[in-house]
């Protein structure tokens, strides 16, 4: 079992419900999936997906495995428009208000920084191209933009995988059967199975229990 409370699925929820607390351009329109095409008229729209997860040991031979962990974040953009300065400027401001919402919080929200020990690296990819729009082109349509950007955002935790454990320990008896005081003749049935000292006997364990205690632990 791994120390982190969280995996990759937490981090990536939790940077969508970010991006929609933001009040960003692309509004509600975020989702946590890269492999759904963006159709004309959908946009401005993100695109959450956590593409890599990469590990370094950092615990010695013979100890329980523990890592220094990196996952990468990648947050895609899209917009859409007839004007190509009007679909930078407003790529732009979208990839500028995300990196803020994510690196720098939204109030009410959880910080990504709750997830990290640290931030690594952290970069934002533009790009813009022309499409033709159904109809474009000699068709009867107009050409059209799309603004693309990527904002990747590598976090960094602990890892410590713990050996599993078949049976949880909930609790435990002590029992004292003392070599003295025995009891010379008596024959008794102890407590767990051990063999007293037979009868006629100086000495104990004679199977009787003079102390005994019993300790519950809370379940896990």
């Amino acid at each position: 079992m791994a120390t982190a409370q969280f995996t990759f699925v937490d981090v990536r929820n939790a940077a969508v419900e970010i991006l929609k607390a933001a009040a960003t351009s692309a509004g509600n329109n975020v989702v946590s999936d890269d492999s759904l095409p963006v159709p004309t008229g959908s946009m401005p729209k993100l695109q959450v997906y956590t593409p890599r997860e990469d590990s370094v040991a950092v615990s010695s031979a013979g100890t329980e495995p523990q890592l220094s962990t990196t996952l990468t974040l990648v947050v895609a953009g899209k917009v859409e428009g007839a004007v190509q300065a009007t679909v930078e400027a407003q790529r732009d401001t979208l990839a500028l208000a995300c990196k803020q919402a994510l690196l720098g919080g939204v109030a009410g929200q959880p910080l990504l920084s709750s997830f990290a020990e640290k931030f690594g690296r952290v970069a934002v990819e533009y790009r813009l191209e022309g499409v033709d729009a159904p109809g474009a082109a000699g068709k009867g349509g107009a050409a059209q933009f799309v603004g693309h950007f990527g904002l990747t955002i590598e976090l960094i935790y602990s890892e410590t995988f713990q050996p599993a454990i078949a049976t949880d320990f909930g609790g435990m008896n002590v029992y004292v059967d003392a070599q003295q005081p025995a009891d010379p003749s008596g024959t008794y049935t102890p407590p767990f199975g051990y063999t007293p000292t037979p009868a006629p006997r100086t000495i104990g364990p004679d199977g009787r229990v003079e102390i005994g205690a019993t300790f519950d632990l809370p379940a896990p």
